[in-house]
């Protein structure tokens, strides 16, 4: 007797695991220095630029979560894909900008604040506060769905640059 099988990827619905509704994301970036930095938003501008219909929340989340947090820190609030490169695009030139935010925690090595903001919810903290805190050193809750963050993560494709930038 011969058996036949036929095997696909799971696709669970789009909309399981969406907690946050349509608008601007908070996107974080960090790096163990700047030169790192600087080179992951490169690379991270070139995929983003050959890519359409990028899911900017699940990238952002995928961001917060899948990341270990380093001492430079870069965080950006975006309504899409084009304003995000776009600043992204500033930030790499060196072009000064209020819509960048940037930190770094090499001088208080050791010591991490205590933070409020994984007890607070996005409607009580705008996302431009939270992105300065973030690069100051505070701790953020990323998966808490009292955040708002939480999501799906990001599907990776193979063009990704996750070499020396996203473990």
């Amino acid at each position: 007797m011969n058996a036949c099988v036929v095997l696909e990827e799971y696709e669970g619905p789009g909309s399981q695991g969406h907690f946050r509704k349509a608008g601007p994301c908070l996107f974080t970036l960090s790096a163990k220095n700047e030169d790192r930095l600087r080179e992951c938003v490169n690379r991270l501008l070139i995929y983003l630029r050959s890519e359409q219909d990028i899911d900017l929340t699940s990238l952002c989340y995928t961001l917060h979560v899948g990341r270990e947090e380093m001492e430079e820190r870069l965080a950006v609030v975006a309504a899409g894909a084009s304003e995000l490169i776009d600043r992204l695009g500033a930030w790499s030139k060196q072009s000064p900008s209020d819509t960048i935010y940037r930190g770094s925690l090499a001088s208080r090595r050791g010591s991490r604040r205590s933070s409020k903001l994984a007890k607070t919810t996005i409607d009580e903290q705008s996302l431009n506060e939270i992105a300065s805190a973030w690069v100051a050193g505070e701790e953020v809750d990323w998966e808490s769905k009292d955040t708002g963050f939480r999501t799906l993560r990001f599907q990776v494709s193979g063009r990704f640059p996750t070499t020396n930038c996203i473990p």
